[in-house]
């Protein structure tokens, strides 16, 4: 039997207490399953996005996480030589910056940057979390930044502009500080 466009139905146990369990062995070794639990946040103590799929997991294809931003929280306008990036909104509101123009999205909406667009994002809520999912391609380590990023600021609460762009330069990031103040919300 099939379903969809001629992919083969695989015959697998339908259990309803197993629940985010494999209760079949994949038959392809390529083929992944990452349960919740076993998506990890970029750093041991817990912080950073969570690592839905990482590079190594997808073979390189593309990279996916899942980032919650507090109020307040950002990352300024930037861009990337050698990846991809695509933002889904989950919760709340986020004001993305993308070129030129910063749009507020919302739950269910969507937007893709090309290689070198210029892009960044912050909670468009004064009070509210916001949580989205950003995807990259290819597959790239971009955990390595956030956990790099996250040290520094655990080492140096109030580090520099030229530690974060050092930070970011050696991760294909380009912060364009000139144009940071673009993503403060209500402006």
């Amino acid at each position: 039997m099939t379903h969809g466009a001629g992919t083969p139905e695989r015959d697998v146990h339908h259990d309803s207490n197993a629940k985010g369990k494999h209760v079949t062995a994949p038959t392809d070794p390529s083929l992944s399953f990452r349960s919740r639990t076993e998506q990890p946040r970029a750093t041991s103590d817990g912080l950073g996005p969570l690592l839905v799929a990482t590079g190594d997991v997808t073979g390189g294809e593309f990279g996916l996480f899942e980032v919650d931003i507090t109020p307040g929280g950002r990352a300024g306008a930037h861009y990337h030589t050698g990846f991809t990036e695509s933002f889904y909104v989950l919760e709340g509101s986020v004001a993305l910056t993308l070129g030129d123009e910063v749009v507020i999205a919302g739950s269910g909406d969507f937007a893709f940057v090309p290689r070198h667009g210029v892009h960044g994002f912050a909670n468009a809520s004064e009070d509210e979390p916001a949580r989205m999912l950003i995807l990259f391609t290819p597959g790239v380590a971009r955990e390595e930044y956030f956990r790099e990023l996250i040290e520094l600021h655990v080492n140096d609460p109030d580090p520099t502009p030229e530690q974060i762009d050092a930070v970011a330069a050696r991760h294909d990031q380009v912060n364009l500080r000139d144009r940071d103040g673009f993503l403060a919300p209500g402006s």
